[in-house]
């Protein structure tokens, strides 16, 4: 390390008065007592460089490496000298060796937080970047470069980091004539398939990569991985990958083929049909009903996600629309799962008809459930419509339980407002529907049904709720610009009681307005969730009223006219409803 002095003598005009030059002598070193014409902001990159190096190096002593804790804290300490940090005047293996800067690489990727590019972790990692430091082969006892390591980029690999902290580290690890693969055979080439990092992946083949490599855990290939959820830009390294040679027809160890990975995606393009090429040119056939470990096939898959495109293509070209899987799953119980109810059945059974196929509607998995009782424990009031269509009765339909419904409540959703009108308007909407054709709902059915609103806190108010919320100046008049029909608005709507709300709209009418159009964006956010609750127990009066009526009666004795106890009902709330109707059945089990 060598010391810089100003010299005495001055040069301030050496190369023009607007030149910000310096003369300066080099006072210890080889060469000692030399002098030499340097820009002052190189001198101050040299003294600035010098102040983070000793600082450092200082810091580095008080680590016990071998302890992750230590080390994390570590970098905490150090973010705040090297986050602005531009030059590249510093040589760290001055200060740490090559061991422990990879150490703190990995423990970079623990210290990262989503979207926040001032994390300890990731200023760490462009803090390295920005010195140009460059990771070096490790030569083994025998002269031989040692192929066999974990690097940081195996660690990124398995843990939840984006993109572009990957493409950092190959910046970083960027000896890529060195394919370096860990204790489980996962290469540095594999891992940036997966990120999708596509000018590493050019360089990797430039110099010589098999693109058919495996990763022999799992059985994936370089395609598998490029077609990982993680990489963003999957079609721009697909279609590398297909053109540099890469066998599309590759079975993983799940029996999972690229055109399962392909349906999960929306199509593109010019990669579908360079796919469908490259297996023609090659005489693949390309196995459009392949089942892999748990029975899915590309059309599951496609279902599943939505992809319309992959779905007519599929049933063109000869998808069996009953194929079930392990679980006795149809491709109409898969649209019967999801959680959106968009219109994706119809489109279903629309392109089964133009391929001639005929679609068991009433198909039974393993529970012995029907796509139609899946819907229904969905909540999906438009799949029930269309299958109801086509279904001749309902004598063997079964209601779902409680255990049914909780499926839906497992989606995380129940602190959003939204989800509780698509709880109360669609499970009303759907029984209102059941009865039109006939069905005729048990007491076990109504109680299944209150269950689902009162684990789902359909009706309990907001916590700090404002109890005349509803006279507030803004939603006043936001909810009169609100319509829902010509003449009635969401304020009008707001202002009824829940016996004349309900000759106003319907559940479905509910559904449709405040689910499908989400007419509640319309109104200031404070308001929304109290708004909605409000409409979940106005739309919901009704049911619950219907069903309380007799247990009450009953649970009187007879001893009050029915007149009478629709008075009574009328001054209690839902959740009351609820336990009146609850309170034979604990009589019953009392009794014996």
């Amino acid at each position: 390390m060598h010391s810089y002095i100003p010299s005495d003598e001055s040069h301030e005009n050496f190369y023009g008065e607007d030149e910000a030059m310096i003369l300066v002598r080099i006072e210890d070193g080889d060469f000692e007592g030399e002098e030499m014409i340097i820009d002052v902001c190189d001198l101050e990159d040299i003294y600035s460089c010098q102040e983070l190096i000793e600082r450092l190096t200082s810091m580095r002593a008080c680590v016990h490496w071998e302890i992750e804790e230590d080390r994390r804290n570590f970098l905490l300490e150090i973010c705040p000298f090297i986050s602005a940090w531009e030059s590249r005047n510093l040589d760290l293996q001055t200060i740490f060796l090559k061991e422990e800067i990879e150490l703190l690489l990995v423990d970079s990727l623990s210290c990262l937080r989503n979207r926040d590019r001032s994390s300890p972790g990731e200023v760490f990692i462009d803090f390295v970047t920005k010195t140009g430091y460059k990771d070096e082969p490790i030569i083994a006892e025998d002269g031989k470069i040692l192929y066999h390591r974990t690097t940081p980029i195996h660690c990124a690999a398995r843990s939840s980091c984006r993109f572009h902290i990957v493409e950092k580290l190959f910046a970083i690890y960027d000896n890529y004539q060195i394919n370096y693969t860990d204790k489980t055979g996962l290469s540095h080439f594999q891992v940036a398939c997966k990120f999708g990092c596509y000018d590493v992946i050019y360089k990797f083949l430039e110099l010589g990569q098999n693109p058919n490599c495996v990763w022999g855990e799992t059985g994936d290939s370089s395609l598998h991985f490029a077609l990982a959820p993680e990489n963003w830009s999957y079609n721009r390294t697909t279609r590398m990958l297909l053109e540099r040679g890469t066998d599309p027809t590759l079975v993983n160890a799940q029996g999972v083929t690229i055109l399962h990975l392909l349906c999960k995606r929306e199509p593109d393009v010019r990669l579908v049909d360079l796919f469908l090429c490259i297996c023609a040119e090659r005489n693949h056939f390309v196995q459009i009903n392949a089942q892999d470990k748990f029975g899915n096939t590309p059309l599951h898959e496609a279902l599943k996600y939505g992809q319309i495109k992959w779905i007519h293509y599929l049933l063109k070209r000869g998808a069996r629309p009953n194929l079930a899987n392990e679980n006795g799953f149809t491709p109409l119980h898969v649209i019967c799962q999801r959680n959106e109810d968009d219109g994706l059945i119809e489109i279903f059974l629309k392109c089964c008809d133009n391929a001639k196929h005929t679609v068991n509607l009433n198909a039974r998995d393993k529970e012995g459930r029907t796509p139609l009782e899946y819907a229904v424990a969905r909540l999906l009031p438009r799949a029930v419509d269309v299958l109801l269509a086509k279904v001749a009765n309902l004598s063997e339909f079964v209601f779902p339980t409680a255990a049914h419904f909780a499926e839906i409540l497992s989606l995380g959703l129940l602190h959003d407002y939204h989800f509780k009108l698509r709880i109360a308007a669609g499970s009303l909407s759907i029984v209102e529907k059941l009865e039109s054709r006939g069905f005729e709902l048990v007491r076990s059915d109504a109680l299944a049904t209150m269950e689902l609103f009162d684990k789902s806190k359909v009706l309990e108010k907001p916590k700090n709720l404002d109890e005349r919320w509803y006279e507030h100046e803004k939603f006043v008049s936001r909810a009169k610009e609100v319509m829902i029909r010509k003449d009635f608005s969401l304020y009008d709507l707001v202002e009824l009681r829940a016996k004349d709300a309900a000759y106003k709209l319907t559940p479905r009418s509910y559904y449709e307005e405040f689910v499908y159009q989400r007419k509640l964006n319309n109104i200031f956010r404070i308001h929304k969730e109290a708004c909605a609750i409000h409409l979940c127990v106005k739309l919901s009066r009704k049911f619950f009223h219907e069903w309380a009526q007799d247990p009450l009666w009953k649970l009187l004795h007879g001893k009050m006219p029915i007149e009478c106890c629709d008075m009574v009902i009328e001054n209690l709330d839902n959740d009351d409803l609820h336990r009146i109707l609850l309170a034979p059945t604990a009589q019953s089990l009392k009794q014996r």
